[in-house]
């Protein structure tokens, strides 16, 4: 932060839909900084990733000319650049308990919360198309409607994803909720008695599990038996009351990700999303270039046909176009 106590210039690359990526959009809220957050879309995505930071995982944030890829990276910059409500204690002690706690569940427990839950979506491939192109505006949705289902085959091979790894997946999950519980039980927080980075983790990857309030997105009005099953099997698990808990008490102004453009929008508490009398868009608000152009400023626009005539440009294939890296 400067001497004036302005801030630098920050773009959040996300995935509407995910738990990691919700980890980085809470720790920004909590630390009170504005961001440009363009919501990009899972396959497609990997030509703005990998243009920016070599790697095709998000989220990542963009701080000035400096790139930050991966939600722990993230947090961790994040309680550097505003030190106020930190994250991350200041105790070498109370430190180490905590980051600990934030490799366990980025490592072990994030995974395995994605792979359970991608065997149950990948059952329900209009449902998941849905769901992870969220935020999306409808000329990119219809056609990912179209492309998911021909993916999923190579993403459950890609990803390991069957009955076993699942098996394995839903032991590692019900040991987490029974840690979770249990490191709470005493003050409700996993380390010094308040809110920090392993709570924040915690509850951000377990967020699949369970409803909580203050998302800043929308599920899909169509109903996934699946899905909701899923949900259905942790409700009465004291560790999601405390994650629900948490996204009550300390998730800080949650943004909608629910605008046409991919890019978040403030929205007023009192007016649903999309209803007349919606206060207007601030102008840092209103949309922004299509996300592929984000980090290749110098890139040249792709040529258009001329009228009358067919473009001769190879359609790429569907593989090419996903990258597994749902973070």
């Amino acid at each position: 932060m400067s001497a004036a106590g302005t801030q630098p210039s920050i773009r959040l690359i996300h995935f509407a839909f995910s738990h990691y990526n919700e980890k980085a959009r809470w720790a920004l809220d909590h630390k009170g900084l504005s961001a440009e957050r363009v919501a990009v879309l899972p396959g497609p995505h990997a030509r703005v990733t990998q243009a920016l930071s070599d790697q095709s995982a998000t989220p990542i944030v963009v701080i000035g000319d400096e790139v930050v890829a991966g939600s722990a990276r993230i947090v961790d910059r994040l309680d550097a650049l505003r030190p106020e409500r930190p994250l991350l204690p200041a105790d070498a002690v109370e430190r180490e308990e905590c980051e600990s706690w934030i490799r366990y569940f980025d490592d072990e427990v994030g995974s395995a919360v994605r792979l359970s839950l991608f065997h149950r979506l990948f059952e329900e491939p209009r449902y998941a198309a849905a769901l992870f192109s969220t935020a999306q505006p409808g000329w990119k949705r219809v056609p990912y409607a179209w492309l998911f289902p021909r993916l999923i085959p190579m993403l459950r091979d890609r990803m390991s994803i069957d009955d076993e790894t699942d098996r394995q997946a839903l032991a590692t999950i019900e040991m987490a909720l029974d840690r979770t519980a249990k490191a709470v039980a005493a003050d409700g927080y996993f380390v010094g008695g308040r809110f920090g980075a392993a709570d924040l983790t915690a509850a951000a990857l377990l967020m699949p599990l369970g409803r909580p309030p203050n998302l800043p997105f929308s599920f899909p009005a169509r109903a996934s038996p699946a899905h909701d099953a899923w949900v259905a099997r942790w409700a009465d698990h004291p560790a999601i009351a405390w994650m629900e808990s948490m996204f009550e008490r300390h998730r800080r102004s949650p943004l909608s990700l629910n605008s046409s453009s991919g890019v978040t929008a403030p929205v007023s508490p009192h007016v649903p999303t999309g209803s007349p009398g919606r206060t207007p868009r601030r102008r840092s608000e209103r949309r922004v270039p299509r996300p592929i152009s984000i980090g290749a400023p110098h890139a040249a626009s792709p040529r258009r046909a001329p009228p009358g005539r067919r473009s001769r440009r190879r359609a790429r294939s569907p593989g090419a176009m996903v990258s597994v890296a749902f973070a």
